[in-house]
């Protein structure tokens, strides 16, 4: 681990668990804290929270877990802000929190990934890892929303509500969302500039 990875290091985890544990301290049961864990946002935070935390204790992290995580973080800041930001104006530490969960963590996690000293190219041909954890996702959200008596998680997931159409349509145009986002991962992984990080040690 170079300097620059290491500060970044310590920078996401030293901003990412205090924003996840707010969520979980701040609810207002242990049902509640529990509804928490089926939110895409929450689960993408915890697995960054996962990879980093492990391999800066020395574990090595597959490439494949790398590439799916990454995808799956960019994908929660780029549905955060351009779908959900207008649906809830949150306020002092709540905002703090969201901008956190849904902007700098992802952020981190690209620079993280980016100056990692071990990274190697990821091939092409394993862009198809990212597609597993959303569409999973996706289908225990449609199973929930049948029987769901608190609010649906995503509006898109609401098939009650839109329709088996709705929901087909947004699938697709998720299946691409996190295809590109995993061209972006395995394009940085690709980039040749593990010289330049290897002279910051």
């Amino acid at each position: 681990m170079n300097r620059l990875n290491k500060a970044i290091t310590i920078l996401l985890l030293a901003t990412a668990i205090p924003a996840i544990s707010y969520r979980f301290f701040g609810a207002a049961s242990w049902a509640d804290r529990l509804d928490l864990l089926g939110y895409f946002t929450i689960q993408s935070n915890i697995l960054v929270i996962l990879i980093v935390a492990l391999q800066a204790g020395g574990r090595e992290i597959k490439v494949r877990l790398k590439l799916a995580v990454g995808a799956a973080i960019i994908i929660t800041g780029l549905i955060y802000q351009f779908f959900l930001r207008q649906t809830w104006n949150p306020q002092g530490v709540s905002a703090l929190v969201s901008n956190i969960n849904h902007g700098s963590t992802t952020v981190l996690y690209l620079l993280w990934f980016f100056t990692d000293t071990r990274r190697t190219g990821i091939p092409w041909n394993e862009l198809w890892t990212v597609i597993p954890y959303p569409a999973v996702y996706c289908l225990f959200g449609v199973f929930e929303a049948f029987y769901r008596t608190r609010p649906i998680r995503y509006f898109f997931l609401d098939i009650r509500q839109n329709g088996w159409v709705s929901f087909a349509f947004w699938f697709a145009g998720l299946t691409v969302l996190f295809l590109m986002a995993g061209a972006l991962v395995i394009a940085l992984s690709r980039l040749e500039t593990q010289k330049r990080w290897q002279a910051t040690k």
